[in-house]
């Protein structure tokens, strides 16, 4: 007896959208279904209504990242778990940059350790 032939359909590769492509849409979910906007940027359905859901979350850490000067495209949200920290060693970070230090991993561990 033959096994009967598969039902399902290939799986869609799994596709990261970065803040900027969320934000943009966003800005397109009142114009156009989501079956349209699933269709041109190649993610699910399911996927538009997630960023319809985090519309706040997504603007929030986008201007955040702006404030912070992010300048890379991002495709995740996740910050630390101490936000004053980060804030901290990211100010840190950029005076140092500005004051022609080079941040070495080494550099970075005699700061810590010594």
């Amino acid at each position: 007896m033959a096994a009967p032939p598969s039902s399902k359909l290939p799986k869609r590769p799994h596709k990261s959208v970065t803040i900027e492509t969320k934000l943009e849409i966003l800005g397109k979910i009142g114009k156009k279904s989501y079956k349209l906007l699933s269709e041109e940027y190649g993610i699910g359905r399911s996927t538009i209504a997630d960023i319809k859901r985090k519309e706040n979350e997504i603007r929030r850490y986008k201007r955040k990242a702006t404030e912070m000067g992010v300048q890379r495209p991002r495709k995740n949200m996740k910050m630390g778990q101490d936000e004053e920290l980060e804030s901290a060693l990211f100010i840190w970070f950029r005076q140092k940059r500005e004051e022609g230090i080079p941040l070495t991993g080494l550099y970075i561990y005699f700061i810590v350790y010594m």
